[in-house]
């Protein structure tokens, strides 16, 4: 099975939302049950094979950049683990992808710096992509909750995993489908969506525009998670990832 040689940990957001946590911490370097909510985006990347990782972080971060640094690849199971400090202000996680990343034709895996996955899918998304020879995939999550789902992405897949839509913050969701922050794409189709991102950065400014690209291709496809996920935005979400760690044993 051809895993993705490289990948991405997005992780340049101020984390605003997270309120006084935020003035205080780097969102990515709050700690959840013992380690920085970073940790955990890396592990997903290497749930997913990865053996190369890029942690793209904002240049404000020198607590997160300190910390990449001094990680033991080995001791994540990587071959090599890097930061890639921005210069200056994004418009978004699209263009700073398009500023790191140095794609081949393989697939690329990617993380957001604020998602917490715990579940047992993640080599089962890899499979789906490979077996549908996909231009891009994206895990997706059951949520319950309608003001998660209203403020997150909305998914709609069929019996085979093809996603059919894919909508950001949708008023009225017709699914229960959230789309999570763990993607693969071919890095022959991502390749060129990110050097236009480049040139027009507000014309392709989240992963959600790629991923619609895709959905028009009619190759996009997911799985659903057999576990958990929580998107870390508010204090509330920190305390839900604790919850959802600890119990997992994932933490320390």
């Amino acid at each position: 099975m051809r895993v993705p040689k490289i990948g991405y940990v997005l992780a340049a957001g101020k984390g605003t939302r997270t309120g006084y946590l935020g003035g205080i911490l780097p969102k990515t370097m709050i700690p959840v049950a013992g380690r920085p909510l970073l940790w955990y985006s890396i592990r997903t990347l290497v749930d997913l094979g990865v053996r190369d990782a890029v942690i793209v972080l904002h240049h404000s971060s020198r607590l997160a950049s300190n910390y990449v640094d001094g990680i033991n690849a080995s001791d994540c199971g990587l071959s090599s683990i890097r930061s890639f400090v921005l210069r200056d202000e994004t418009s978004g996680p699209v263009e700073s992808l398009a500023r790191a990343a140095r794609l081949d034709k393989g697939p690329v895996a990617i993380a957001l710096g604020d998602d917490i996955t715990v579940g047992s899918s993640l080599p089962n998304l890899l499979r789906r992509y490979l077996d549908r020879s996909a231009k891009a995939a994206q895990l997706s999550v059951r949520e319950r909750n309608l003001a998660s789902l209203r403020r997150s992405c909305e998914m709609v897949i069929d019996s085979r995993g093809l996603i059919l839509s894919i909508k950001e913050k949708p008023r009225q969701p017709r699914s229960s489908l959230r789309g999570c922050g763990v993607y693969i794409f071919d890095g022959e189709f991502l390749s060129p969506i990110l050097e236009k991102a480049l040139k027009n950065p507000q014309e392709i400014a989240t992963l959600t525009d790629i991923m619609q690209l895709a959905v028009g291709c009619k190759s996009a496809v997911s799985v659903v998670l057999r576990g958990r996920n929580v998107n870390v935005n508010t204090v509330d979400d920190v305390l839900r990832a604790w919850t959802l760690v600890s119990a997992s044993g994932r933490g320390l």
